[in-house]
């Protein structure tokens, strides 16, 4: 395991974690422990009842003292649009142009190579800028689909993979997945980095995407912990009070398990950050 998907001990008292962002469920947190009451605070306090593992109530307040959380980008898929406008798309490529691609995305690549995808297909949902594509159809994938919400991020995509030689080789679809599902065949390989996090009906978006893929499925997510569903609870909030529909979501990682699993799928590999899970499953043959 790289270092930069090393667990961080949960004791540490001063855990900074940032992911950079491509676009997709950008998580930072940095944590300092000493006293803090405000109304930012009390706000949270209001709105996140049980959601501590096991149902309990917990006060942000005695449970996280002074902590300063704040959760980048998160793509709502009816809000993407929206959300992700020129310029915050093209701040995004000109980081992965200067950096590569983000941690995640980065670690779901390389379990990919591991497990294999020469002549592949690949199916990249909410891809931005077309990290994973670009990875995939570099290291031997015959083609990809890219189906993306965001016409900002689609057209980036699309004139990155021409700066690269690629565009024969990606099908654009712009959309909604839930929604132009019917309209997209199946492929070997299909990947949400950092998408589900992003979208309320997680059942129906991992169903539609987890039947469509032939041999291997990689979908990062936030981990279940508590204090990933503050960090997105606090951000949800500071959307509504400035008017932004956008919002985060943290799925049950159980839930997700065990409906792929239910779908023909074992797991392959998976790998863990502080914030984030990324695995890998491989359909039963």
């Amino acid at each position: 395991m790289s270092s930069f998907l090393s667990p961080l001990p949960p004791t540490t008292p001063d855990i900074s974690v940032f992911l950079p962002d491509s676009g997709r469920c950008e998580l930072a947190v940095r944590q300092r422990f000493a006293g803090r009451t405000d109304s930012g605070v009390a706000a949270l306090d209001q709105e996140s009842p049980g959601s501590i593992p096991g149902g309990a109530t917990r006060s942000f307040a005695s449970a996280l003292p002074r902590a300063h959380l704040s959760l980048m980008t998160c793509c709502g898929a009816a809000a993407c649009a929206g959300h992700f406008d020129a310029k915050r798309v093209t701040e995004d490529l000109r980081s992965y142009r200067a950096n590569g691609p983000a941690a995640t995305t980065r670690a779901l690549v390389d379990a990919l190579l591991r497990a294999g995808v020469q002549q592949s297909t690949l199916l990249d949902i909410g891809g931005g800028v077309g990290a994973i594509q670009h990875a995939l159809l570099a290291a031997g994938a015959r083609e990809a689909t890219a189906v993306e919400a965001s016409d900002a991020y689609l057209n980036a995509a699309r004139g990155e993979a021409e700066q690269r030689g690629l565009q024969g080789r990606i099908r654009y679809q712009l959309g909604d997945f839930v929604e132009v599902a019917a309209q997209i065949p199946a492929a070997d390989v299909v990947t949400l980095d950092r998408v589900v996090c992003c979208y309320p009906g997680m059942e129906a978006l991992v169903r539609l995407s987890a039947t469509r893929s032939k041999r291997l499925y990689g979908i990062v997510y936030p981990r279940g912990e508590w204090w990933t569903r503050v960090v997105i609870r606090l951000q949800n909030i500071g959307r509504r009070l400035i008017g932004n529909a956008f919002r985060s979501f943290v799925h049950s990682p159980e839930a997700m398990d065990s409906l792929i699993r239910s779908l023909g799928f074992t797991l392959q590999s998976k790998n863990r950050t502080f914030v984030w899970e990324v695995v890998v499953y491989v359909r039963r043959s």
